[in-house]
């Protein structure tokens, strides 16, 4: 079923020489200028004050840190401008930007009366993100981290749950705070990924290589993203134009796993480009633990669990004046094995998935209004296949032989405009439409299928606002926003259609202070929902019915927070917040009449603390993280056997610590996990122990020739822990990691 991807690596390795060529021109290095913007008097970082290169679309927010870092500016001479409410603007003099070096520049503001007309809100292209419920993983973060999935660079996130169902070839899917994987929607470049058949999202299938940020959102999203973001959303964005010229990274581990990953950018006048292959494979072949029949326990190693991919992605920019073209390309393919579970091997089942993205954007960039229209098409064909030989031993045959092939096409369009009409309002809109055609075929009974053709047809339509504004108290200003998003969903499948129509509001307050300390409270309110997948509604197989009656889950969610940071010894920060899902008709499989399995619905209640503190002293060289999570998973069913009872496999303690050194050109990252207990069923009969997993990284790097070489390794599960996270799904145990990256 795969296309071979020969034509594509030479394909690549042609585009690269041009590309090189070109790149020589007038080339660009990752990050230019560097800085960090405090109170002049105080010292106080300044959160979210905005930094602009003068007479360029290029600019930057400052962290919670008070940090900022421009990316892709050539060399030459440039000058910059700081400014922040309630503080003096502040203009610089030229800096001199050379091509293998980095300028720092730092800006003290000096605070001034403001009266609230006054308040101005500027954007360089992106929204400041300064929510207690919203966390970003920066470029530089991701480069530091020696995942290479997005799957495994969340696992260290708080609140975030990464659900590894076996290795090197499991899929990786993700809770936030307690949610099912299907109810968090993962977007790339503004393109949906989740699974119209089941609404899940297989992040082991994302590499990181052409990653360049990570935004999460904690909370329900529908008012934004529509049906599907009850738990929250991930935002991925891809890299465009961020190598210097060229480069290349080579990878090797244990189980025989290596991966190349060649990549170049560069700019020709209005043109830029950029471009990467990437290949890793995993042989996931490590050894675990079980249990023979007579209670000895024995070591053996996983078998058919194996992994390989090959993804290739380029991106071509066109920018004029305000406007900015950009189209971007995806192609990628991966085989892996399923090798079951313990009990239930299937060493001879296979899956190979073939997905290509093609994106159009357009932005333009006004004085007091903002827009933006893509358009996509995105086609994944996955093939399932258990077919093993008829010699084969009988414990290898426990499983029925089957091969299924799922075809999906989605096209998707989008489009949001932004106005600002005074400097302290902003109103927008943003309108969606797609149309998902899913075909599934059972090879070995042709004729047969589970859903067989369906058709999936959505719009959406949404409002939103802001006020922003001053309060009395020195230092302090508020934002108000409000939004209300309408979706209609049209499902279809043979002879039987549906119609889903909802309404997604959302209020949200946000109050900060700077005046020695910075201090910020805010407070969620929204309601969220998501539509039954196609397998809800139509799926068919033995003893296997879908529901075309079953109901749309709705939440409504609930999120307060507070930040406190303050200058102790550098900078110290804590977080705490609450929240609060009450969702109402929760999709559930469960044996029914006549031992057959559907959906049915049910209600749920997920609620928790979260806890965080990070300390960067040592002039932001040694940074500490802990965070803690309290989840309370409720089923509410109403029924003796299972209401109240904790949601199966949520953790109800959870915590997460990272520390980190970084000494310039020589840096090393510790992380603990530690995951209590969950329950397997939902009458929380069967429990799975408690775990706790270490993870250590140490990157070094140095100059050569003009370029840079790094080198990272790491030890996963550094001490050799034995844990599941899918019953009978036993994972790695210690194992090593290590990657040499050349950059000229």
């Amino acid at each position: 079923m795969l296309r071979p991807v020969g034509i594509l690596c030479q394909l690549f390795m042609s585009v690269a020489l041009v590309c090189l060529t070109l790149s020589t021109l007038d080339a660009q290095s990752t990050i230019k200028i560097v800085g960090r913007v405090v109170d002049a008097e105080t010292k106080v970082p300044l959160v979210g004050a905005t930094i602009l290169v003068e007479g360029t679309g290029y600019g930057a927010f400052t962290d919670e840190r008070g940090f900022y870092s421009i990316e892709n500016l050539f060399a030459g001479e440039y000058s910059l401008r700081a400014r922040f409410v309630g503080y003096e603007t502040q203009h610089t003099k030229t800096v001199v930007v050379r091509r293998e070096t980095i300028a720092a520049v730092n800006f003290e503001l000096r605070r001034i009366f403001l009266p609230v007309d006054e308040i101005v809100a500027e954007g360089v292209g992106s929204q400041l993100e300064t929510s207690n419920f919203v966390k970003r993983l920066t470029f530089e973060e991701i480069e530091k981290s020696n995942a290479r999935t997005v799957g495994e660079l969340l696992e260290h996130v708080s609140g975030v749950d990464i659900i590894d169902e076996g290795g090197g070839s499991g899929r990786k899917r993700i809770s936030i705070r307690g949610s099912r994987s299907n109810h968090v929607i993962v977007v790339v470049d503004g393109v949906s990924l989740s699974d119209p058949l089941t609404g899940d999202v297989d992040l082991s299938l994302i590499p990181l290589s052409m990653v360049k940020e990570v935004r999460i959102t904690k909370s329900g999203g529908s008012h934004l993203y529509g049906s599907g973001a009850l738990g929250g959303v991930i935002d991925i964005v891809t890299r465009s134009n961020s190598l210097n010229d060229v480069r290349c990274k080579l990878t090797c581990g244990n189980f025989q796993a290596w991966g190349i990953n060649p990549g170049c950018s560069g700019r020709w006048k209005e043109f830029s480009f950029f471009g990467q292959y990437d290949h890793m494979k995993d042989g996931g072949r490590y050894v675990f633990e079980t249990v023979k029949g007579d209670s000895e326990i024995v070591q053996t190693r996983r078998r058919n669990a194996d992994f390989s991919d090959h993804n290739l992605f380029g991106t071509v920019a066109f920018q004029r004046g305000g406007h900015e073209v950009t189209f971007k390309a995806n192609l990628y393919d991966s085989e892996r094995g399923l090798p079951g579970l313990i009990f239930a091997l299937t060493p001879h089942a296979r899956a190979e998935t073939d997905r290509r993205i093609f994106i159009l954007d357009h932005r333009f960039e006004g004085r007091t209004w903002h827009w933006r229209g893509h358009l996509s098409r995105h086609e994944n064909d996955t093939e399932y296949r258990h077919l093993p030989p008829i010699d084969a031993p009988l414990e290898d045959r426990s499983q029925p032989p089957y091969q299924n092939l799922y075809a999906l096409t989605s096209h998707q369009g989008g489009i949001r405009f932004d106005w600002n009409p005074s400097k302290v309002l902003k109103f927008g809109c943003n309108a969606t439409l797609r149309r998902d055609e899913l075909e599934d075929r059972d090879l070995l009974g042709p004729g047969t299928s589970g859903v067989g053709r369906a058709l999936n047809n959505s719009r959406g339509f949404g409002l939103h606002s802001e006020a922003r504004f001053g309060l009395p108290l020195s230092g302090t200003r508020g934002s108000l926003s409000s939004s209300l998003r309408y979706d209609a969903i049209d499902f279809k499948n043979g002879g039987t259609a549906r119609t889903e129509e909802e309404f997604s509001p959302h209020l949200g307050l946000h109050i900060s202070r700077n005046q020695g300390y910075a201090l910020a409270l805010e407070a969620n309110w929204g309601q969220s929902f998501r539509a039954p997948t196609l397998a809800d509604l139509f799926y068919q197989d033995f003893r296997v019915r879908g529901n075309p009656d079953v109901k749309a889950e709705s939440s409504v969610n609930i999120d307060v927070g507070v930040r406190l940071g303050v200058p102790v010894y550098g900078w110290f920060e804590l977080e705490g917040g609450y929240f609060r899902r009450d969702i109402d008709d929760l999709i559930v499989w469960r044996m029914g009449s006549f031992a057959t399995f559907s959906p049915f619905n049910t209600d749920a209640l997920i609620s928790g603390w979260e806890f965080c503190g990070n300390w960067h002293p040592w002039k932001d060289r040694l940074n500490m993280s802990l965070s803690h999570v309290v989840l309370e998973p409720l089923n509410k069913s109403g029924e003796r056997t299972t209401h109240d009872r904790v949601l199966p496999y949520q953790a109800e303690r959870t915590t997460k610590i990272g520390v980190g050194l970084d000494v310039g050109a020589f840096s090393i990252d510790y992380r603990r996990r530690m995951i209590g207990e969950r329950f397997v069923t939902e009458a929380n009969t069967v429990r799975m122990e408690p775990y706790v997993a270490d993870d250590i990284s140490a990157l070094f790097s140095t100059g050569v020739m003009g370029g840079d070489i790094r080198f990272k390794v790491s030890v996963l599960n550094l001490w050799d822990e034995e844990y599941e996270m899918i019953e009978r799904a036993p994972l790695p145990g210690r194992h090593w990691r290590g990657s040499m990256e050349a950059r000229f």
